[in-house]
């Protein structure tokens, strides 16, 4: 008779999934088998004997999220106006209903610089790449001109008006990320936030708040009191964005940073010729099971290096891609499912497999039965149609045959009555 922790270790191996789901799932196999066996012992599994079998065994559990969502890398810009984040937003909180006749303008688009967090929006009356552009010319007239530019894969930003905008401004380079500006996310969740409180407090339309409330994030200063001098410095370089401006204190924003950066993840050296899997952002409706990167593995073509970054040209991409946008494609994943698993003796325990080892080899299985079935589609509609075929051509030459038939009968019977016609003439003849 199995002891607890081999039948739980059988259940959750059969289905795998959380504790709780295995907990569930081990009372209903008990439950199945003393409806088929009414002599079967109960092993009494209980919650807390789950919980101590998957302690002991975490390695067997899958990880709720993937290496590439729980480890990552900081990101730290070495100086100001080194790189920009822009990222376009929608703001209609108590706008569409109290300006109805007049509306304020429903985006804007906001940049931060990502060594001093300095912030500044522009509205938007719509997401044209028109409107982009001339929000463009109005951060870089009020904040500088910077050497990178960073957006995520927007479609107005993709447009033919943003590229000659690029190509005209050399100086300035385009970087696009598979993923999200998460510094100007990050300074977009603090912009809303600050433009609720005031418009909760009394409706106007939010461009009249813009200048005190990004007077407020730059300055770190949350009173407009004139006796309230305090100054609510940033958490990653220890002071305001203006204070961070200043050259005297570059050095020391910049080492702040740098102890609070997050290095957990540690991304092998690509070369051109190696197979990587290319990140793509899922749906709103996408389901679990869709993964986040590209199944079919593409090959890098190019590697260059530029104001500090190294970018990955990868066969089939317009853009050239970062890093963290990219996954190198180990052949082993590729080549496993193809190997034939070796047989099992009697009584051996079948290995473990992983959920994603279990996803690939059925997938392999699934590609061939469509291979199977779209093959056996092709010969059955061939077959149909030579069927058909010949079953015209047999009707073609039963319709010949008859023609023929009737053609050779016509000819007899006139013969026969040319015969009798002429023995008539004799008759009278003589």
């Amino acid at each position: 008779m199995a002891t607890k922790n081999q039948f739980i270790a059988s259940v959750y191996k059969k289905y795998l999934g959380s504790k709780a789901q295995t907990f569930e799932r081990i009372k209903s196999e008990e439950k199945k088998r003393s409806e088929a066996d009414p002599q079967y012992v109960k092993l009494g599994i209980t919650k807390d004997d789950v919980d101590k079998w998957f302690l002991r065994n975490d390695q067997l559990a899958p990880a709720t999220k993937a290496p590439y969502k729980t480890k990552f890398n900081s990101f730290v810009a070495p100086g100001p106006k080194h790189t920009f984040q822009v990222d376009l937003f929608n703001f209609r909180y108590e706008q569409e209903v109290n300006f109805k006749k007049n509306p304020p303008p429903p985006h804007g688009l906001l940049c931060v610089d990502v060594f001093t967090k300095k912030v500044h929006v522009v509205p938007l009356q719509d997401k044209t790449a028109a409107s982009w552009r001339d929000a463009l010319d109005k951060l870089i007239d009020k904040m500088g001109r910077p050497l990178n530019i960073m957006t995520d894969p927007d479609a107005s930003i993709t447009s033919i008006e943003i590229d000659e905008w690029f190509r005209r401004d050399k100086d300035i380079k385009h970087i696009m990320t598979r993923r999200h500006a998460a510094f100007a996310e990050r300074s977009l969740r603090e912009f809303k936030q600050n433009m609720y409180k005031k418009i909760r407090n009394e409706v106007k339309p939010w461009p009249e708040y813009l200048n005190e409330v990004l007077q407020r994030m730059n300055t770190g200063k949350q009173s407009d009191d004139a006796d309230d001098d305090k100054v609510y410095p940033h958490r990653a370089t220890g002071m305001s964005p203006e204070e961070a401006e200043k050259p005297e204190n570059w050095f020391e924003a910049h080492n702040n940073m740098e102890i609070q950066a997050k290095r957990k993840r540690e991304h092998p050296e690509l070369k051109v010729g190696d197979k990587v899997k290319v990140y793509r952002q899922k749906s709103a409706l996408a389901k679990e099971v869709v993964g986040d990167y590209k199944y079919d593995a593409a090959v890098i073509t190019n590697v260059t290096r530029s104001n500090g970054q190294t970018f990955y040209k990868v066969e089939g991409e317009g853009k050239p891609l970062l890093r963290s946008d990219i996954l190198l494609f180990k052949e082993s994943e590729d080549a496993a499912p193809r190997q034939q698993e070796p047989q099992q003796g009697a009584g051996e325990e079948e290995p473990y497999l992983s959920y994603k080892r279990k996803r690939i080899i059925a997938r392999e299985k699934n590609k061939e039965l469509r291979e199977n079935k779209a093959r056996l589609a092709a010969e059955q509609k061939e077959a149909v149609r030579k069927a058909k075929e010949d079953a015209k051509a047999a009707v073609t030459a039963t319709k010949d045959r008859m023609v023929a038939e009737a053609k050779a009968s016509k000819a007899d019977w006139d013969d026969f009555a040319r015969g009798i016609r002429e023995r008539a003439k004799l008759r009278k003849g003589g």
